[in-house]
């Protein structure tokens, strides 16, 4: 007789409510709206910590550590990466967005 142990199958359950979600939302449409989009870093950061702190596995639930300012502040920085090679591109001529574009190769 063969004494092989069966697959163990674990599944992850969200602990949250589609109206938890909803409220999030729409807070973070509002403020959006009031600041122009520039709250989108931290309505993302709203949205994603709600869905880890509410997701689990194993018993475990997820923890999401990021913060808006986080996110933002690398929004800020590779919008002057493209600014800096699109001036790159501007002023170089087709040699310029040739050389551009290979750097932003280099950086993806």
């Amino acid at each position: 007789m063969n004494n092989e142990s069966q697959p163990q199958f674990h599944a992850a359950s969200f602990h949250g409510t589609g109206g938890q979600l909803f409220a999030i939302q729409i807070v973070n449409f509002f403020l959006m709206i009031v600041t122009l989009g520039l709250y989108y870093p931290w309505a993302r950061a709203n949205t994603l910590k709600f869905m880890y702190d509410e997701t689990s596995f194993m018993g475990d639930r997820f923890e999401f550590h990021g913060t808006g300012k986080q996110m933002f502040i690398g929004f800020i920085k590779v919008l002057g990466i493209f600014l800096l090679l699109g001036a790159m591109a501007a002023i170089f001529g087709p040699v310029g967005v040739v050389i551009a574009y290979l750097l932003f190769l280099v950086l993806v």
